[in-house]
């Protein structure tokens, strides 16, 4: 739960002094990057800013120390523009909840990217950044500093200038600063303040003395009038001193005069950070919470309001700072506890979990954890849990099963395998602690290390074991098991039960659209792999259908299912309809900036450019990514060299290949995760006609593809064959057996790519209609010229065909293996780009341009 009173700007008082001198300054520097307000406690900085931005389109977050979490940090920075504007960040949010999230980088360049896409200005807020001390977290907003959109203008108040590159934006003139020196009231402003807001009635001799005494410091002179409210003249001769030792006695003067209530109800909430009367009662054992605070914030007194409904109050952060400082420790325990069980009542967890440690209940804070982590953790809240349990003896952790495997979690997700391993084993070593569920959770931790160590039969193994523990309502879990299981599977090559697991992970409902995304691509992926490209296509279109909104939209990481689709076209030697849908990828891609993803649509190009005609354009593509590829960590690369490596032997510089070769370590045998990598390498080796070696390295890809169900690589495999066999016979048998493999699917490319189309007339008789296809330069492959601004794709010229032909959209989606949806979306663009408005009118107009 978040706290919605730290999205709240500061409720104003009635009387306040305004600083037009100040609010010009912030008015000038609204069109900068950054805003600075930077000035010890007790400046008015908050107050200042707030009454600036109420006039303004703004959002606003209060920091506290639990934003040191950056996942924590990023949900609020989103949820702060959504009060302003409901449907920001649903992208962003998505992202934070994936059950691997993505790195913070990557987070925050989502934020941006949303954040840019705001049509009107925004001014953000962060209050009391000085509470930040995250490398991660300034690192976050120094991405947003860098990259900031137009529609968005940062202002940070801060009791110190934060760790971000300020010098080079103030060289920029793209910063303002209101530091210490301008906040300071001037004598016109603590005239307004002790006469008109303090209503003292001093004289204009007295008013120069407290300000020369004060230095305009704004606390001070708030402490000095309500202590003058005793003794105003002898108040003002007596009245000297440092800022501490002001602060000091101006408190200690203040609170002598002040009822035994009000000084004990003081004393037991300085523990908190933010008060409402419910929460003051539980400390105080009172009732009539709300009744003071509202008595103390009419008389302008110690408190500050946080919203417009008067139910959350913060103390001044000085007077906080005084009463704390006067709670003795043995009366803080009590406090903290009491707050804690008021906390968890009201389902804020973690406020109550930090409340038990400060309380030093580690037995507390240990139940609280054991209930919750879980759900922490898939909020990505990895650091926050980890700080917590550094904070319980480790000893209390190992002997809680249920915490050991939270921990072991966590020290994984930290990249401290060593240790995850270690609290792992503690878990085991009382596993008749832990439910079911949490004895699966345990063993999916197991295959975390055993795909690690690329033991995968383990990894299959413990992952099957987790599902058979798990309940069928536990969708976090079994997603995740399923997950690491269809890795393991597709690590050994194991395609068809790959396809199984993924497309069990399909059918659960989760939470999580970006996960479901990824995983109907993988899916998608896995059926191409196993020789299914239609199948693989109709999932693909099912899921853009199923995912996108009513305007046709679908979130950004849709990317890979374009991409995905791309593939496929070009698979079909659908060059046009191909490059369509990877620069549609691209451009979503472009929008959710995601390494792997941008390179994986980029790269997925260069062999469509390259058969587009475009040589040059494919090989500078193949620069262009080759940078990504070397600063990808999380995904398997080796696939892209095998594209530049190919792309070199189609130019005919097979030096460049060889040189580009010899930068990658080939496996020396048939691996799941470099195929690609070894057929590019056997195409370098025909190049530089070692057909012996060519020979005996595709007989053994070919076993074990055959062994494997990788009918899609094991296709290219035959094609080889087929170039490289000793004599006509078998190089004919070879490519029968690709064509019984390609045809069913529309596999039409590798034929061309692998160049043995002046083969094919050997085999003319096995398969005729497929093999006129790719002899007869006006085969079925390619459409007709067409005289449209915008050409209609292959399907689309299939679909227009079939309408002429008099079927339905659900005969035409059961002829083309596509959703009705599909069908409906392919019509409403054939409609469009004819400019017709009905079948009839589109049946009409493709006669006359010839289309059917």
């Amino acid at each position: 739960m978040l706290l919605e009173s730290k999205l709240n700007a500061p409720r104003l008082r009635p009387q306040l002094v305004t600083r037009p001198r100040l609010t010009a300054q912030l008015d000038n520097g609204v069109n900068r990057i950054l805003t600075l307000v930077s000035a010890p406690a007790g400046y008015g900085k908050s107050m200042l800013v707030c009454e600036w931005v109420l006039n303004q389109r703004f959002a606003w977050l209060s920091l506290d120390e639990s934003d040191n979490e950056p996942f924590q940090f990023l949900h609020y920075l989103t949820a702060a523009v959504q009060q302003v504007e409901p449907d920001f960040g649903q992208i962003t949010q998505q992202m934070l909840v994936s059950p691997q999230p993505p790195f913070l980088r990557n987070i925050a360049a989502q934020w941006v990217n949303e954040m840019a896409k705001l049509t009107r200005p925004l001014i953000f807020v962060l209050d009391d950044y000085h509470l930040i001390n995250n490398e991660e977290v300034h690192g976050i907003l120094q991405f947003i500093l860098d990259n900031q959109p137009r529609s968005l203008h940062l202002v940070i108040c801060t009791r110190e200038d934060p760790p971000l590159q300020l010098a080079r934006l103030r060289a920029l003139d793209q910063l303002t600063e209101i530091r210490q020196q301008d906040l300071r009231f001037t004598s016109e402003e603590t005239a307004a303040f002790l006469n008109h807001t303090m209503r003292l009635g001093l004289s204009a001799r007295e008013i120069d003395a407290l300000e020369s005494r004060t230095e305009g410091w704004v606390a001070g002179l708030q402490l000095a009038a309500l202590a003058m409210r005793q003794n105003l003249h002898t108040f003002i001769v007596d009245f000297t001193g440092s800022d501490r030792y002001i602060v000091d006695y101006l408190v200690t003067e203040v609170l002598a005069h002040q009822p035994q209530v009000i000084r004990d109800f003081l004393r037991d909430t300085s523990i908190l950070e933010r008060l409402t009367a419910s929460l003051c009662d539980a400390l105080t054992g009172q009732s009539g919470s709300q009744t003071i605070l509202e008595q103390l914030d009419t008389a302008n007194l110690f408190v500050m309001p946080l919203d417009h409904r008067r139910e959350w109050y913060r103390y001044h952060a000085l007077f906080r700072e005084f009463l704390q400082a006067s709670l003795p420790p043995e009366a803080r325990r009590p406090l903290h506890q009491k707050a804690a069980a008021w906390y968890e009542s009201q389902g804020y967890i973690k406020e109550a979990i930090h409340h038990t440690l400060q309380a030093s209940d580690f037995a507390g804070a240990e139940r609280l954890l054991a209930s919750s982590v879980t759900e922490f953790l898939l909020n990505g809240e990895i650091r926050t849990v980890d700080q917590w349990m550094q904070a319980i003896p480790a000893v209390q952790l190992r002997q809680n099963a249920r915490l050991a495997v939270s921990r072991g979690w966590v020290r994984l997700m930290q990249g401290d395998i060593e240790q995850a391993l270690e609290y792992a084993e503690a878990a085991r070593s009382r596993s008749e602690q832990l439910s079911e569920t949490e004895r699966a959770s345990l063993l999916i931790l197991y295959c975390n290390f055993a795909l690690g160590n690329q033991d995968y039969d383990a990894a299959t193994t413990q992952a099957m074991q987790a599902l058979a523990l798990l309940p069928e309502d536990e969708a976090h879990w079994r997603v995740f098991a399923l997950w690491i299981l269809a890795e393991a599977q597709e690590r050994l090559g194991n395609i068809v039960e790959t396809i199984h697991s993924l497309r069990q992970i399909t059918r659960i409902r989760h939470r999580n659209l970006i996960f479901s995304i990824v995983m109907e691509s993988f899916l998608a992926a896995a059926l191409n792999y196993h020789g299914k490209r239609l199948e693989a296509v109709h999932v693909c279109e099912q899921a853009i259908e199923h995912h996108s909104d009513a305007t046709g939209h679908i979130s950004p990481v849709g990317a890979v299912l374009y991409a995905r689709l791309g593939i496929f076209s070009y698979e079909a030697n659908r060059i046009a309809e191909a490059r369509r849908y990877l620069e549609q990828g691209i451009a979503y891609a472009q929008q959710l900036d995601l390494n792997s993803i941008l390179l994986f649509c980029r790269g997925a190009l260069i062999p469509v450019l390259a058969a587009s005609g475009e040589p040059e354009a494919a090989l500078k593509q193949f620069h262009d990514v080759l940078p990504l590829a070397e600063q990808e960590v999380v995904a398997e690369t080796s696939w892209v060299y095998a594209l530049g490596i190919n792309l070199y032997l189609q130019q005919g510089s097979v030096p460049a290949a060889l040189n580009l070769a010899a930068q990658i370590d080939i496996a020396p045998e048939p691996n799941y995760l470099n195929l690609e990598l070894q057929l590019a390498y056997t195409r370098l080796l025909i190049a530089q006609n070692q057909r012996d070696e060519a020979r005996h390295w595709l007989d053994r890809l070919a076993a074990f593809l055959s062994e494997h169900a990788l009918n899609r690589w094991l296709l290219t495999v035959r094609l080889l064959q087929a170039r490289v066999a000793e004599d006509p016979a078998a190089s004919r048998q070879f490519l029968v057996q690709a064509i019984q493999l390609a045809a069913p699917e529309g596999y039409t490319r590798a034929f061309i790519d692998e160049q043995v189309l002046d083969l094919l007339p050997g085999v003319h008789s096995h398969m005729p209609a497929f093999v006129n296809g790719l002899l007869e330069p006006d085969s079925p492959i390619s459409t007709p010229p067409q005289p449209l601004i915008e050409p209609l794709s292959v399907r689309e010229v299939e679909v227009l065909r079939l309408i002429a032909e008099g079927y339905t959209n659900g005969e035409i989606a059961d002829r083309l293996v596509i959703a009705v949806g599909t069908v409906k979306r392919h019509v409403n663009n054939i409609y469009a780009k004819l400019e017709v408005s009905s079948r009839t009118q589109a049946v009409a107009k493709a006669r006359q341009i010839g289309l059917v």
